[in-house]
């Protein structure tokens, strides 16, 4: 059994494999910049390679990559439209009033409004009340040219709804999709009522403003890392739907509904007059991973083999340069162990194991650094 972990960062692409519960292997491969999903596949097929396994026996893939946070960092998400409640188009710009210092004349906007410029939200004419019924029925005409404008002369890829207490009643915001994906089949669309269905305007609009912002570019990198993850063997693509204890053809109904919605939320559209087919009733129990027995490896060096001679050094410590031995990093045997100064390289860091620290070489090949107690 392989269990797989992939961190994407900036410079490295990180792997590490647990096979069997016992052996530990680590990848770093290059991130590639312009192609992701290619670095990933890179590191997977090193770490398969080294564990001399084949991609049936991955049981388990899991992924991080900071994609989302540098769109929003770096602000290049998606062109993003936000449709409110009539009235309440500014709700994202006006904020809470809240400023992190009260008496500057020249305080910079503190709202997300980067996520839609002001020509980019507008307010629909619909309305509800606290209790949720319909005071003013939504507008469909309305929506409908609203969004062919917003396509037409902004370039918006994505639209987040956000409208007056539809986390009681979502009925417009569900009909402003359907009239979205019935007309405009390229955009994808967040719902307030689907992402952050709590009370207060201005928190919904946020965290449905910048799932608008972020789905298209987080679609499209999960959809072409999910091709790849198959083409290598690993991946599935299966929907999982909750189910009740005591199943009928209502409930099954009721599934079928459920399982389009999930669809509609993952891959950014539906098609609900398809045929559905049930792979598999399953259920599910939570328990803690048993933490892994990693099997002790033999040194493979001496303390001695890392040693890679010396260079000056210089250390507040002794307000002078100290000729610092050095040591390569993928050369230290396990267990081993050694006082500072010491200067441990490889090609990725640099580790400086400082005068009164002493450094060891765990059972994984981590450096522990430890400062002497006197």
């Amino acid at each position: 059994m392989l269990e797989i972990a992939i961190d994407v960062g900036g410079t490295f692409t990180d792997v590490v494999c647990l096979h069997d519960q016992q052996r530990l292997l680590l990848v770093k491969v290059p991130t590639t910049s312009d192609d992701l999903v290619q670095g990933v596949r890179q590191g997977v097929a090193r770490v398969l390679e080294l564990a001399e396994q084949p991609t049936t026996v991955v049981e388990r893939f899991i992924h991080s990559t900071t994609i989302a946070t540098n769109a929003i960092l770096e602000q290049k998400g998606a062109i993003t439209g936000v449709l409110m409640t009539a009235g309440f188009e500014d709700v994202l710009e006006i904020g809470r009033q809240k400023r992190s210092n009260m008496y500057d004349l020249f305080l910079d906007p503190e709202t997300p409004i980067f996520l839609a410029p002001r020509r980019q939200r507008v307010g629909i004419r619909e309305r509800l009340d606290a209790a949720g019924n319909i005071l003013q029925p939504l507008d469909e005409q309305q929506v409908v040219q609203t969004v062919a404008t917003l396509q037409q002369f902004y370039g918006v890829q994505s639209v987040a709804v956000c409208y007056l207490f539809s986390f009681i009643n979502p009925v417009h915001e569900i009909r402003t999709r359907e009239l979205i994906v019935q007309h405009f089949p390229d955009l994808t669309v967040s719902l307030s009522s689907e992402i952050d269905p709590v009370f207060r305007e201005y928190e919904r609009v946020c965290v449905t403003a910048f799932d608008a912002y972020l789905r298209p570019n987080v679609a499209v990198y999960m959809q072409r890392l999910a091709d790849a993850l198959s083409a290598m063997g690993i991946q599935s693509y299966e929907l999982e739907v909750p189910l009740p204890w005591v199943l009928d053809m209502t409930c099954v109904a009721q599934a079928v509904a459920a399982l389009h919605a999930a669809h509609q939320q993952v891959y950014g559209h539906c098609h609900p007059t398809h045929p559905v087919e049930f792979v598999n009733l399953r259920s599910v129990h939570s328990a803690p991973l048993l933490r892994p027995q990693l099997t002790v490896q033999a040194p493979s060096s001496s303390l001695q083999a890392a040693r890679k001679g010396s260079r000056p050094a210089y250390f507040d410590e002794y307000q002078t340069y100290r000729d610092t031995p050095l040591y390569q990093r993928d050369l230290l045997p396990l267990g081993a162990q050694f006082d500072g100064l010491a200067i441990v390289e490889q090609p990725d860091t640099t580790t400086v194991v400082y005068p009164g620290f002493t450094c060891r070489i765990d059972d994984a090949g981590n450096l522990l650094l430890t400062l002497f107690t006197r």
